[in-house]
């Protein structure tokens, strides 16, 4: 009986091993049927970006796909790391800005051309011509910029004009000008004061040797005029020479990089936030100065400096006298503190 029990023990325990063993090596075998699949290969990354602005501070966006590792190249010797970053440039101008994005699939890079602009261009200050019946200015503002690194002068058209009526001035239809190829078509606001600006892509002015020619389609009181015209040249102006940070504490001094040529007047004005500060010189002053007084009044932020030259014609067509002026004008963004 004994002997009987140990061979069922026996043969319970060598089909329990049987099975265990049978179910690790179907297990096995399952395993080894269904290998894992391909593994997909990792793309390149792209090199994508844009760019926003406020004042001289960039931000750069990556807009690419799959980036991992980023190597930006500003254009003025700084570098940056950031999927994202933002910089902020010493002057405005245009730089060249390289992107470079890589991950373990491979490598892009991109290279743009990034303008840093200047703040909005301020119109010239109007002369007071109260025995005139109409003004009519050709207007060059000139700023130095960074090009790639480089100081360089950039020049951008403006017009202004308007024609007087008994109480104000009047609406005289289209108003334009003409030099050559360059010319334009001026604005009319709700004062009928007349205005245009260079669209900024061009970035050329007026040619400083010629003088345009205006013409007026007509209305109140001033009748079709073709053919006023601004002799030349154009005044002589150059870089202002001024600290970009006001003290509204202490009085500013501001003046021009030499002497200025072919200017009959010659008008400083500083533009805050709050106010606007004018001085007038005669053609041949390059210099002059702004009390802590007068400068209490025209608040603290971003501003502007501007030293506008001109050059004045008087014309007479029938009854009515005109004045037409060229006006180169430079000028500086500042921080009022």
């Amino acid at each position: 009986m004994l002997k009987r029990i140990d061979r069922v023990n026996r043969h319970v325990i060598l089909t329990a091993l049987f099975l265990g063993i049978l179910a690790l090596v179907s297990g096995c075998k399952k395993d080894d049927d269904q290998p894992d699949g391909p593994t997909e290969p990792i793309s390149a990354p792209t090199a994508d970006f844009t760019t926003s602005q406020s004042g001289l501070a960039i931000t750069f966006a990556y807009d690419g796909q799959g980036g991992e590792i980023f190597e930006w190249d500003f254009g003025d010797g700084a570098t940056s790391t950031e999927e994202s970053p933002v910089h902020t440039y010493a002057d405005y101008g245009v730089y060249e800005v390289a992107l470079s994005v890589s991950n373990t699939g491979g490598s892009a890079k991109s290279n743009a051309d990034v303008a840093v602009e200047g703040d909005d261009l301020v119109m010239i200050q109007e002369l007071n011509f109260s025995s005139v019946e109409g003004v009519f200015y050709a207007i060059n503002h000139q700023r130095i910029w960074s090009v790639y690194g480089e100081a360089t002068l950039v020049r951008t058209g403006a017009a202004l004009a308007w024609c007087k009526a008994t109480i104000g001035y009047e609406d005289v239809g289209v108003v334009d000008f003409e030099q050559g190829e360059y010319k334009g078509n001026l604005n009319r606001d709700n004062e009928n004061v007349y205005t245009w600006f260079e669209d900024p892509d061009d970035q050329i002015g007026f040619k400083k040797g010629k003088g345009p020619t205006w013409s007026i389609e007509g209305g109140g009181s001033h009748g079709f005029i073709n053919g006023l015209s601004n002799v030349w040249p154009f005044p002589a102006v150059n870089e202002i020479i001024a600290d970009k940070a006001i003290d509204v504490a202490a009085s500013y001094s501001v003046s021009h990089d030499g002497a200025i040529a072919n200017a009959d007047s010659i008008i400083v004005s500083i533009h805050g936030p709050n106010g606007l500060l004018v001085r007038r010189l005669v053609g041949t002053e390059i210099a002059t100065s702004f009390s802590s007084s007068e400068l209490s009044g025209i608040g603290k932020g971003k501003g502007q400096v501007q030293w506008a030259a001109y050059k004045v014609y008087e014309q007479v067509l029938g009854s009515k006298t005109y004045m037409v002026m060229n006006v180169a004008a430079t000028q500086q963004a500042i921080t009022i503190e």
